[in-house]
């Protein structure tokens, strides 16, 4: 059960009671699929004069807080806020994300969130504005306070404010292949297409003060080929086979994948396409 009290509630009633895309007429049908007794004012015309009733508000207010002290139960309000929140009913993506985090706000005092599904989830209550503000941004401050490339969330950016650390690490792998594929006009994908573009004979991407024929410099340039093999082995293909549920989703094994795949992107930020790239793409 959630931990609500009658401020709470109202609080959450005034937040879900300014989205455009809940209107009177879709709470009139949450209300009723969700069996909570309407008791809210409705508008009415009166001899030549109008009377308003409640706004959206204060409805889903007086609505929630008759069904929680006349049930003692939550389950009804709960379906009511994952109907209002269902994301097929946002068409934009970034929209909906600001939608969760006012929501969350409250909800976060209430001891539960709800996800990027719209659906509710039992959390640990929080108990400060800091707290609230701290766990909403701390995926995103996570990826700040280890220079995530741009292009890295780019990708997977979706998945990751999911916390679907799985299928985010597939993504970002194969942002980074698309992008090299990007820069030297090349089909292939996974180690072949790692063993062409880098090769020590006919490169195709280089840093510009690096000089093949000088061991040291060739031993940098396969370093970052290394590290290009790794997300190819250890982060695409074991993603691409392995079924989800044998898989580790833990957000430090993400961040940890994530700034690797950085390392690769600022490699190609200061990389040179070689001759050897313009004469494949006249093949």
């Amino acid at each position: 059960m959630l931990i609500i009290e009658d401020a709470k509630l109202e609080a959450l009633a005034n937040k879900l009671g300014t989205l455009p895309e809940l209107t009177h007429t879709n709470i009139d049908k949450y209300l009723a699929e969700c069996s909570i007794q309407d008791i809210s004012t409705k508008s009415r015309s009166v001899s030549l004069g109008y009377i308003a009733g409640d706004s959206k508000s204060k409805r889903i207010y007086k609505c929630f807080i008759n069904e929680f002290h006349k049930t003692n139960n939550d389950l009804r309000i709960v379906s009511f806020i994952e109907r209002a929140l269902d994301p097929s009913r946002f068409a934009d993506s970034k929209r909906y994300d600001d939608v969760l985090n006012d929501i969350n706000s409250v909800l976060l005092f209430m001891g539960c969130e709800i996800n990027k599904s719209g659906k509710v989830k039992i959390v640990k209550k929080a108990n400060t504005i800091d707290e609230v503000q701290e766990r909403i941004n701390a995926l995103e401050n996570e990826a700040k306070k280890r220079n995530i490339h741009s292009e890295v969330l780019k990708y997977c950016k979706r998945e990751y404010l999911d916390k679907d650390y799985f299928h985010a690490q597939f993504e970002a792998s194969k942002g980074l292949f698309q992008r090299i594929r990007d820069l030297t006009n090349q089909n292939v994908d996974g180690t072949k297409l790692i063993n062409g573009v880098f090769s020590t004979d006919e490169p195709m991407l280089i840093l510009p003060n690096l000089k093949l024929t000088e061991r040291t410099d060739k031993d940098e340039f396969l370093g970052y080929k290394h590290l290009f093999e790794y997300v190819v082995n250890a982060v695409r293909n074991p993603e691409g086979h392995t079924p989800r549920i044998l898989a580790s989703e833990e957000l430090g094994e993400c961040l940890d994948n994530f700034v690797i795949i950085s390392r690769c992107h600022r490699f190609l930020d200061n990389c040179s396409t070689t001759c050897y790239t313009y004469a494949k793409k006249l093949q």
